[in-house]
């Protein structure tokens, strides 16, 4: 569907401003010439300077500066703390977030851990050369994970390189079919589940099992403080393509109320989040791969976690770096504070136009005195925007 439908509130500010703005014009016309005649009558030496005070006091540029300044001011810290987002439609989505759904592996675990493990006849240096060549064609966290595990340099080209999100990645190397993922999609309908807190990588080479490797769930620094962070205002959610072997240590971390679903394929995971917009629910979908490319484009807001903030998902509307995962309730409090600074810029802007309005009927401004508060308004607008953005990310511990 369009973006414009997947995201309803992104433009919210600039849909009020676009508003008011086209009805602005035509209500200070009214007043000025409605002030006009009356001074008419009252004073006619007045009548043209009020006409023309009334004119030039009357600012719609702070109304339009509040947003703007504000967002951007917000993007630019966010990017400070390696957050970066696509554009300031999606610092105000954050804010109205109330449901958070998880992609397990390369987004809870760590895709940097040790101990990768080969279960299978010893690979020759030769193989595992192919399987390194092949393996970094491939942005899963799994693929980066067995990658880094294995020694050598890659030295062989791949061809008709192919990855099927939820099952695996192909390839040719040195003419030879290579074929790594799921038991499944490496002809391995015979193999036993790796054990508890782990995840196998199968691997097979011309149509024949060589073995697998097994990698080690290892969930990422500060989870459980995040968690315990985001519960009282998030309802949460898990879903993931893994089996369901780490369920009891996920509720652990999450608790006994929380939704997760396993063995869920991208389509699963797109269909659910569908299904949460549907049912009302302003959904944050966290992931990092094409795996979780359909529901983080379906999500109200995606984001993309990542070791290497070079590598992402286009789907994604936010890219947060995973060195500062434990800080995300902090980053969702600031975007929530950053909507509230521009609320109160709208009142600051309206009630400057309120009361500037009102001693320009009253015959009380000069035209020069008018000319000189309309950018002084503009001005104060950008400042107390930019001020109080910054000292709301200083009270955070944001950078």
């Amino acid at each position: 569907p369009p973006r414009s439908t997947l995201f309803p509130y992104t433009t919210l500010f600039r849909s009020m401003v676009d508003r008011i703005s086209k009805h602005f014009t035509a209500v200070v016309l009214l007043i000025a010439f409605g002030a006009a005649a009356y001074w008419a009558f009252a004073d006619p030496d007045i009548m043209y300077t009020v006409f023309t005070a009334v004119l030039i006091v009357a600012c719609p540029c702070a109304l339009a500066l509040s947003s703007p300044f504000a967002l951007g001011s917000a993007q630019r810290i966010f990017g400070n703390n390696d957050f970066y987002t696509k554009n300031t439609d999606a610092v105000e989505t954050l804010a109205r977030v109330d449901t958070i759904v998880f992609d397990k592996t390369g987004t809870l675990t760590q895709t940097r851990s040790g101990n990768v493990r080969w279960h299978g006849p010893a690979l020759g240096e030769e193989v595992r050369a192919q399987v390194k060549s092949l393996l970094r064609q491939s942005t899963h966290a799994l693929s980066r994970q067995v990658f880094a595990s294995l020694a050598g340099d890659v030295t062989h080209d791949v061809e008709e390189f192919r990855e099927v999100p939820g099952h695996g990645i192909e390839g040719r190397v040195d003419g030879h079919a290579l074929m790594i993922g799921s038991a499944e999609w490496a002809q391995r309908s015979d193999a036993a589940p790796p054990d508890s807190g782990s995840s196998a990588v199968y691997v097979s080479r011309d149509g024949t099992p060589l073995g697998h490797f097994t990698v080690p769930n290892v969930y990422r620094n500060g989870l459980e403080e995040l968690v315990a962070a985001l519960r009282p205002r998030y309802a949460l959610g898990i879903l993931s393509g893994d089996s369901p072997r780490e369920e009891e240590a996920l509720r652990k971390v999450f608790g006994d109320d929380v939704p997760m679903r396993f063995q869920q394929t991208p389509a699963d995971k797109l269909r659910h989040i569908e299904q949460l917009r549907a049912e009302g629910r302003h959904v944050l979908m966290m992931g990092d791969g094409l795996n979780d490319a359909g529901a983080l484009k379906a999500a109200d807001v995606g984001i993309s976690l990542s070791e290497d903030i070079n590598t992402f998902s286009p789907a994604c509307d936010g890219i947060l770096a995973a060195d500062h995962f434990p800080a995300f309730d902090r980053l969702l409090e600031f975007a929530r504070g950053s909507v509230r600074i521009v609320k109160a810029s709208f009142v600051i802007s309206i009630a400057y136009n309120i009361v500037g309005l009102s001693f320009a009927v009253a015959g009380l401004l000069t035209p020069l005195v008018s000319a000189i508060l309309m950018p002084v308004s503009s001005v104060s607008v950008v400042v107390f925007t930019t001020v109080l953005t910054r000292w709301s990310a200083r009270r955070r511990g944001l950078r």
